[in-house]
């Protein structure tokens, strides 16, 4: 039985592919020991690997052969029988005497979300390695390793050089090991294994029939009306309900439609930076996709949180209640004729059913034609394409306000969610288990254990979603993988969220309970029904962000008043 000693009490940046962070600062390093339970025989001699390169290959006669159980519980989704293949290669090299444990039930991120909560309030702790990214606001470093120390350190699993052992860091790139885009050096709560992309993906059928109906636009819609008018073409051509959108509550608070939220809410806000800075020197630039590099960069508390609850008629008002807000709901009310909306296809079914129907285009014309997805997925797109289901895809188009009073700066980058991905946390118990848990993500996130694992994921039909963050020409890649992940038509800088408005103001405030629910009751309702106009959105948003102000308030220890002095200058 294991049991959880010891919490880490540390805050740092927790941001990933699905939660942002609301609070920031440093905490120790519990990584440092790499020794486990077991006896000091070296593990035994790795598997040869066509095309390998062996000097990579585990060390064999420098690694302690190690004994235990690991309990990986992850939403593996496609990745399961790569990790099946981690599993078992791991407890081949230490003879069987370590026993790694997949627990693959979850397929909702949400679910697992508050099963992972449950988890690590418990005094029994029995996950070892978890999904990072979906912990709540701080719950990353209160209760998970910081494994800086460690990538800075020798890696065995990664091989020799010269005789001398590799450092895990020499063969990882810099994704992996960063708690996001925008994380510290110093802390590396979560290790990313992929690198992620998202596309738009489109039937060039279905594109083919729209023109032929009329459609007059880009090829690969350049923008958000002409995404919305190929879908109205489409659905002249006989397709009906031709994007693909999920709306259930995992897609709204952890994935497909929060990247939407993501990509535009940063494109709306970004411009506000100038009026939200501590200092008066910063310059905001359009054309930057990482202004936050800006020397001045420095948020104040005051003017933000003034920005986004002072009087609607305030100046620098932009909060729920103001033009920009509302022109930027109004945008999504454009899909609403187009979206699966049904109980069964819209507010329950999530994306990876949506991935299935796309690619095997099993409903027929009533198919989803249109598909925000991670890039990966377009590998098995093109393995499925029929006369009747050709594959293209492309970057996300950008949106133009409606409203003439609401302006986007001219040259605006639009940055969007690609970045980190494979969130790989571990759960702190005790030195032992640490230190067991420790040298097998080693092992996973190694050029040797990256190419078992795409192996056996090829083998099985399978896809990652990203690329591997281990150095790529050290690990063996399938070629077709390699060449679309390369793609130069769509781009993942992936640095939207280290824009403030997204965790306070777009998404929810700070993960905070109240708008954390009303969002997804919001945005399945105004999009789903005639019962909730964008006014009513807001009414309905504004009530749970004045809650959640009170009880962040109270859990961070910030005035109240804090948000009505807009000439302070405390940090944010």
């Amino acid at each position: 039985m294991k049991k959880k000693l010891l919490a880490v009490s540390c805050l740092a940046l927790a941001s990933a592919f699905a939660f942002g962070s609301c609070s920031f600062g440093g905490g120790d390093d519990s990584s440092g020991s790499t020794s486990g339970g077991g006896s000091s025989k070296t593990i035994a001699a790795p598997l040869t690997i066509e095309g390998f390169d062996t000097s990579y290959n585990p060390a064999s006669d420098l690694i302690e052969k190690k004994s235990g159980v690991i309990d990986v519980v992850l939403v593996f989704e496609d990745s399961l029988k790569g990790w099946e293949a981690l599993a078992a290669e791991y407890s081949r090299l230490h003879g069987g005497s370590v026993v790694v444990q997949l627990n693959s039930i979850y397929t909702d991120a949400s679910v697992y979300q508050q099963n992972l909560s449950y988890e690590v309030q418990s005094n029994d702790i029995k996950w070892d390695i978890v999904q990072g990214n979906l912990f709540q606001s701080n719950g990353l470093q209160e209760n998970c390793i910081n494994m800086n120390t460690a990538v800075n350190d020798e890696n065995a699993y990664a091989g020799t050089v010269d005789g001398e052992v590799r450092t895990w860091a020499e063969v990882l790139t810099e994704d992996a090991y960063l708690t996001d885009k925008s994380g510290s050096s110093f802390n590396t709560y979560i290790m990313n294994s992929e690198g992620l992309q998202t596309a738009w993906f489109v039937n060039d059928v279905a594109r083919d029939a729209a023109i032929a109906q009329g459609y007059t636009g880009s090829e690969n819609p350049a923008t958000w009306d002409e995404l919305m008018d190929l879908c109205k073409y489409m659905e002249k051509a006989g397709y009906e309900n031709p994007l693909g959108i999920a709306l259930d509550k995992d897609s709204i608070g952890a994935s497909q439609f929060t990247w939407l939220l993501r990509v535009y809410g940063d494109y709306y806000y970004r411009q506000e930076y100038q009026n939200i800075m501590l200092s008066e020197d910063f310059v905001y630039d359009p054309t930057s996709t990482n202004p936050e590099s800006f020397m001045g960069y420095g948020v104040s508390a005051n003017k933000f949180f003034y920005s986004i609850f002072a009087n609607k008629d305030a100046m620098n008002y932009v909060g729920p209640e103001s033009a920009r807000f509302k022109d930027f709901i109004s945008q999504f009310a454009k899909m609403k004729p187009y979206l699966r909306t049904s109980a069964a296809d819209g507010t329950q079914s999530g994306l990876a059913v949506l991935r299935s129907k796309f690619a095997t285009q099993s409903e027929g014309t009533n198919s989803p034609q249109i598909l925000l997805d991670y890039a990966g997925a377009g590998l098995k797109f093109q393995a499925n394409e029929t006369a009747s289901f050709k594959v293209d895809f492309f970057d996300y188009p950008v949106m133009e306000p409606d409203d003439t009073s609401v302006e986007i700066r001219s040259n605006t980058v639009l940055r969007d969610v690609g970045g980190n991905g494979g969130y790989l946390s571990i759960l702190h118990q005790n030195e032992t288990q640490d230190a067991l848990n420790l040298d097998f993500l080693k092992f996973v996130v190694s050029p040797y254990g990256q190419s078992i694992y795409y192996r056996a994921l090829e083998a099985a039909g399978s896809v990652p979603m990203g690329m591997t963050t281990v150095v790529n020409d050290t690990v063996v890649i399938p070629q077709a993988w390699e060449t679309f992940f390369k793609t130069d038509k769509i781009t993942f800088n992936g640095l939207v969220d280290s824009n403030p408005y997204i965790s306070y103001l777009i998404r929810t405030f700070c993960d905070e309970e109240k708008t954390t629910a009303q969002a997804i009751v919001n945005w399945q309702t105004y999009l789903t029904t005639d019962t909730m106009d964008t006014n009513g959105y807001v009414v309905n948003w504004v009530n749970a962000m004045e809650e959640d102000w009170k009880t962040y308030c109270a859990r961070y220890g910030k005035a109240e008043t804090l948000r009505t002095d807009r000439n302070g200058n405390v940090a944010l």
